[in-house]
């Protein structure tokens, strides 16, 4: 017999309510996904335009190079105005001239660092270029150094994905401190660092730890630069591991405009693009705070990022995301998800999160979740419950030593820094240069859990 819902006021209640749990967040339809990345390449490609091919030089353009470059090197003192103006006269038909003498030990020292400023005077793309391959392939220091000390004088900000992947390499300290120069012009302050003379450290902590008051300066893209981060993200679709490691870890020190960008991404069709860009954004932390919205979407819809997002919504402290996030730490879900989680969560440090690491730390966990859970309960204050568990698994010497090492010096350094006497002289034992392990651990034990409790 079939009941007409018209007559019946709690069947019509009953499947109102069915339709409308069908249709919540959490079994919403999947998220329409499209090659993004695809498109906005091929948008500023064409925007751009192709680079115009030069002609071969001739002999005239060669002589009038070499003659503005001996002015140059005899010059002495500051590079006079009348000099960028003759090489943007002659154009970047002369850029692979001075490209070719920079890299010509046959060239003096002189002549080579003034077709470096030339370059840098010239202010266009392809001598942007040309300075970026001596940044990252010539094998003199003082080269290196030169060319990207000069891209910090230029307008050409499309150096800076091109700096940031030289300088995972670089091993010279004189050339890093000239790529952060160049770098910093541009708004970017990955390589800072506040032991820098007259670097203030406040800029700094804005750039880790988020400029709500927009006291920063914000640098606005160029449609090369722009260009440059999109092939980037695309790059993250690589099959090498370790090509997307890298490209990674180069999205993650850009300035926040690559927030928007990487938020794009992850609706990409590319389900490696999409896992790369919430990586990504996990590394920016605070300067990807407007991705958080997203992230969520991707947690709640998009089960290839899953553990990705979760990593990112800590990164970037999306409290709202903070219960959807708990529910990851159940049992039910892989164990690499439940660590994401943990370590979300004690990034995120909302209160009504706690029962389920506190769950976590107790016997029979795995010990890799009850040591990441423990380590997410410091910022809670709940020291006393996480440190027994931390001793424990320091002393073992687990795959997560090193990171429970630095927490609990962390940890030692804050209360110092309070004024608390007892932490200052565990910290002086602690940091001794003498400390073992073993001495360590015993610290822990028999000064600083008793101290807890």
């Amino acid at each position: 017999m079939l009941i007409d819902p018209r007559r019946s006021p709690i069947l019509a209640l009953v499947i109102v309510v069915a339709i409308a749990t069908a249709c919540g967040p959490s079994s919403s339809a999947p998220l329409e996904l499209r090659p993004v990345v695809a498109e906005n390449v091929h948008r500023l490609e064409a925007a751009i335009g192709p680079e115009r091919e030069l002609a071969k030089p001739d002999t005239e353009l060669v002589d009038r190079t070499r003659a503005l470059v001996n002015s140059v090197a005899s010059q002495r003192g500051a590079f006079r105005e009348s000099f960028a103006g003759q090489a943007q006269e002659l154009g970047d038909a002369i850029v692979p001239l001075l490209s070719g003498w920079i890299g010509n030990h046959d060239q003096s020292y002189e002549a080579r660092r003034a077709a470096i400023q030339l370059l840098a005077a010239l202010d266009t793309p392809r001598a942007e270029h040309a300075l970026v391959y001596h940044v990252s392939q010539n094998p003199e220091v003082w080269v290196r150094s030169n060319c990207a000390w000069r891209l910090g004088d230029t307008h050409q900000d499309q150096c800076m994905v091109a700096l940031l992947e030289a300088a995972l390499d670089e091993r010279d300290g004189e050339v890093k401190t000239s790529i952060d120069h160049a770098l910093t012009a541009f708004g970017c302050y990955a390589l800072a660092s506040p032991s820098q003379a007259g670097f203030d450290p406040e800029v700094l902590r804005r750039w880790r730890y988020g400029d709500p008051e927009g006291k920063l300066p914000v640098h606005a893209p160029s449609p090369r630069l722009q260009l440059d981060v999109w092939q980037a993200i695309a790059s993250l679709s690589a099959t090498d591991p370790k090509v997307r490691g890298r490209t990674i870890t180069v999205l993650g020190e850009l300035p926040g405009f690559a927030a928007e960008m990487l938020s794009t991404a992850l609706r990409d069709a590319n389900a490696d693009i999409r896992r790369g860009a919430a990586s990504a954004l996990a590394a920016m932390e605070m300067r990807a705070a407007s991705a958080g919205p997203t992230l969520h979407e991707s947690l709640l819809h998009d089960s290839a990022v899953t553990t990705e997002a979760i990593e990112a919504l800590g990164a970037v402290h999306q409290e709202k995301a903070a219960d959807d996030v708990s529910a990851y730490m159940a049992s039910s879900h892989p164990l690499e998800q439940r660590l994401a989680a943990a370590r979300a969560l004690g990034r995120l440090t909302v209160a009504r999160t706690l029962p389920a690491l506190e769950s976590a730390v107790k016997a029979g966990e795995p010990d890799a979740l009850r040591t990441t859970a423990a380590m997410a309960l410091v910022p809670f204050g709940r020291e006393r419950e996480a440190f027994t568990v931390l001793v424990d698994a320091f002393e073992k010497s687990t795959t997560e030593s090193a990171v429970v090492e630095s927490t609990f010096e962390s940890w030692l350094r804050m209360r110092a820094s309070q004024g608390d006497e007892h932490a200052q002289k565990a910290l002086k034992q602690w940091t001794d240069p003498s400390a073992t392990r073993e001495s360590r651990v015993k610290l822990l034990r028999e000064e600083v859990l008793p101290y807890l409790k």
